[in-house]
């Protein structure tokens, strides 16, 4: 099974992540390490999508190096202010 690995969890970022877990592995990366426990706790993101359950093949991570570790494809959905940041850091 493949691994991809969705940088940013907004609404589109995570409705994008909750649909590719339907045939993936999906690390779904935020920055904010609160959000991300507030995901994790309720597998869903109440925050911007309700409470949609989140499928098991669908983690969550707030360390840019685990969530893109051993990814076939990484999706950057962050905001255009932030993507320059985020590709440096993820560049190793």
């Amino acid at each position: 099974m493949t691994k991809i690995a969705v940088l940013g969890a907004g609404a589109w970022g995570t409705a994008l992540a909750m649909h590719i877990s339907h045939k993936h592995v999906v690390s779904l990366w935020a920055r904010n390490s609160g959000h991300v426990s507030g995901m994790r706790k309720a597998r869903a993101n109440p925050m911007y999508l309700g409470e949609f359950k989140f499928l098991d093949n669908l983690q969550v991570e707030d360390d840019l190096t685990l969530a893109i570790q051993d990814a076939d494809l990484i999706l950057s959905v962050v905001p255009t202010a932030c993507f320059r940041n985020i590709k440096k850091k993820s560049k190793p």
